[in-house]
């Protein structure tokens, strides 16, 4: 009986000296009447230690805390909690087991397991750190941000999703897509998702929408996180009717532009020849490609006499002069012309774009006027 209850003391004491947790034991008056040697580790002395009362390594702020609990365990029960603990090498959070150690029905002291949490406090503490920026960031943007799990269960619902939607954060989160949304199920939207969890590659799309009594337009960024998706929702119902009315507006444009009778050139600020319409074509002949490119003095053989006059002009409506001109002019079939033109800046944003020049061919009615004067200086003649 002896060998056995020496092996089996023996077992135990290996037991607390290799156990990775401080283990001590009190007296009824809280003095430390054992502890092992993992106390070393955090800068301790053993045979400083034994002796001394408990409450000489807690911070004062917790000793109230530390008496109520040692009373608790003298009655016979069990406590545990966190405690802020002074060491050698500065202050631990431990968790703790504290148990009544009886001899009979008595209770004679304690026996404490103490647990070092402090990385792992302080990784919670990061975690929440973290968690609050995560929603004062999301809370900031002024798009739809919601989360989603791999159920298409929301599990963050922004406060720009209570707005648009007008559904709360609390009526969303735990419900599903289809839950919350129920004319989605079976369209692109949901599908839209789906694809996006099983590729995991991030996507986007537009798509229409009607809420309430309104129609809107939202492009849909999703991005697989690793519980689900993170989606950001941004509504450019605006910008599409723009774009629309911006298409209409150039629509409108190209139609003038390539059915006008007089002929329509853009130049750039050298002169040179951006764009010219169908009329323009025609008149000076040769194609749109050959003319694109070239310096509007290559539309034809100019008089000399019309080329101080033509660069004058072509300057002054480069500071926002709209500058006319009548000029005669051979075209590139050798046909001579006669022109009445006009040129204007067209201007951007912030600077200009180009110089519009409008000419209208006037060939035949100065053909006309000048037999009619012929005519009549017969009349005169034969008088």
């Amino acid at each position: 009986m002896k060998e056995v209850l020496m092996d089996s003391e023996e077992k135990y004491r290996n037991l607390l000296e290799n156990a990775r947790d401080t283990i001590m034991t009190l007296d009824l008056n809280g003095n430390i009447t054992f502890v092992n040697r993992v106390v070393e580790e955090y800068g301790f002395k053993i045979d400083e230690i034994l002796g001394k009362n408990m409450t000489e390594f807690v911070p004062e702020k917790y000793q109230p805390k530390l008496i109520k609990e040692f009373a608790k365990v003298i009655q016979g029960k069990t406590a545990e909690g966190e405690i802020e603990l002074i060491t050698p090498k500065g202050k631990i959070i431990s968790e703790y087991r504290s148990s009544p150690i009886r001899r009979g029905n008595k209770v004679i002291g304690s026996q404490t397991i103490l647990r070092d949490i402090s990385e792992r406090k302080k990784a919670e503490e990061a975690l929440r750190e973290s968690k609050e920026r995560y929603k004062e960031l999301t809370e900031s943007i002024t798009d739809v941000f919601f989360a989603m799990d791999k159920n298409l269960r929301y599990t963050y619902w922004n406060r720009a999703s209570e707005k648009l939607t007008g559904i709360s954060a609390e009526d969303a989160i735990g419900k599903s897509l289809t839950e919350v949304f129920p004319d989605v199920k079976g369209t692109r939207v949901e599908q839209f998702y789906l694809d996006t969890l099983r590729t995991q590659q991030s996507q986007s799309f537009v798509n229409e929408y009607r809420l309430g009594d309104k129609d809107f337009v939202f492009e849909i960024n999703a991005y697989p996180t690793r519980d689900g998706l993170s989606v950001f929702v941004k509504d450019i119902t605006e910008r599409k009717r723009m774009e629309e009315a911006l298409t209409a507006s150039e629509e409108k444009f190209r139609n003038i532009f390539g059915s006008a009778n007089d002929s329509m050139i853009y130049l750039d600020s050298s002169g040179r020849i951006l764009d010219v319409n169908r009329k323009a074509v025609e008149l000076y002949g040769g194609s749109k490609e050959e003319l694109l490119g070239k310096h509007f003095t290559m539309l034809g053989e100019i008089s000399p006499n019309y080329m101080p006059t033509i660069i004058s002009n072509f300057a002054k409506t480069l500071v926002g002069e709209k500058t006319y001109i009548d000029i005669c002019m051979k075209n590139r079939k050798g046909q001579e012309m006669h022109f009445e033109a006009s040129a204007s800046l067209v201007k951007g944003k912030s600077e200009p774009v180009a110089v519009l020049c409008i000419a209208r061919d006037v060939t035949e009615r100065k053909r006309a006027e000048e037999a009619l004067r012929n005519s009549e200086g017969k009349v005169w003649k034969f008088s």
